[in-house]
């Protein structure tokens, strides 16, 4: 698609045409600007995306997670997700969605494996961070799957196969070499200032200031947050402060000028940039889409 009008290309297809119904989704997204992507389940099955380049921002279950180029992230069976403020930034992913058998289910065989070599992988899948770190290998799986799906062939069910479970096991892999254990100290640390940016979103701290809290240096400080959380520092707080704004413009008609304050933002200019850069659009733009035409000035809770 080159037609200066369009913004997105897309390739969207399924496993069935090649008796793989395991793959219930496989696409790829082109996309030169912000896409709606609101919140959505797949029941039975996971969601894998991986990010070809650019970034793209997730949230699940209230937490956002962040990825970049050569990164993956994952939405487990039945798990609501979104992008982040229901949009995906311009960048070009991948994505796929494989169904699992069902604990107890008759069916054995799922990828061509089964028996043990099965429950050995979804438990694997299971157990990975949300955000995995595979660098460009799994592009070549991706792309093979994609020419196998347009192309055909007589092999193409084997080759689809295959590169899916080379695809499955190089996350497999990157989730295993990112598990780095945060020390237990640092974890109750970091829960503790987690728990505190929610409480007190207008809460600007720098890294050597966290880094003093945990008695460590800053470097080491911002790798540890970051392995634990999948956001770095800066990003968090960035995430919690317009979570609360998105919700105080939805929720309350209270000025953009006093929400920008009310979070710590310098200027209604700084946290209009803020806003626009994770949502895709302006405060206004937000507020006259996803008002809820309250009369009250606050929000009850």
């Amino acid at each position: 698609m080159s037609d200066k009008n369009v913004h997105i290309k897309r390739l969207t297809t399924s496993g069935d045409e090649w008796g793989i119904p395991e793959l219930e989704m496989f696409g790829f997204d082109d996309t030169r600007k912000a896409i709606p992507l609101p919140v959505h389940r797949h029941d039975h099955a996971y969601e894998f995306v991986y990010i070809e380049s650019g970034k793209a921002s997730w949230e699940v279950r209230g937490h956002a997670y962040e990825t970049r180029t050569g990164e993956a992230f994952h939405s487990k069976p039945g798990e609501a997700h979104r992008g982040s403020y229901d949009v995906i930034e311009p960048c070009r992913f991948w994505w796929l969605i494989v169904r699992f058998p069902e604990a107890g289910a008759e069916e054995s065989r799922c990828l061509g494996l089964g028996g043990e070599e099965l429950r050995r992988l979804q438990e694997a899948l299971d157990g990975l961070p949300r955000v995995t770190r595979p660098g460009a290998e799994p592009l070549r799986c991706l792309r093979r799957i994609r020419s196998a799906l347009q192309t055909g062939g007589r092999f193409a069910d084997i080759e689809i196969r295959l590169c899916l479970v080379d695809f499955l096991l190089q996350l497999c892999a990157a989730g295993t070499a990112d598990t780095d254990a945060v020390p237990p100290d640092l974890k109750i640390g970091i829960d503790d200032v987690l728990k505190e940016g929610t409480e007190r979103p207008e809460w600007n701290p720098s890294l050597p200031e966290l880094a003093a809290r945990a008695n460590v240096s800053p470097s080491y400080y911002h790798r540890i947050f970051k392995s634990y959380t999948g956001l770095t520092p800066k990003k968090y707080f960035e995430h919690v402060k317009i979570s609360e704004a998105s919700k105080l413009l939805q929720q309350s008609n209270l000025p953009i000028t006093d929400i920008a304050y009310r979070l710590g933002y310098s200027s209604t200019q700084h946290f209009a940039a803020a806003f626009r850069r994770f949502s895709g659009q302006t405060p206004t733009g937000w507020r006259s889409g996803h008002s809820e035409k309250i009369d009250s000035e606050v929000p009850k809770k």
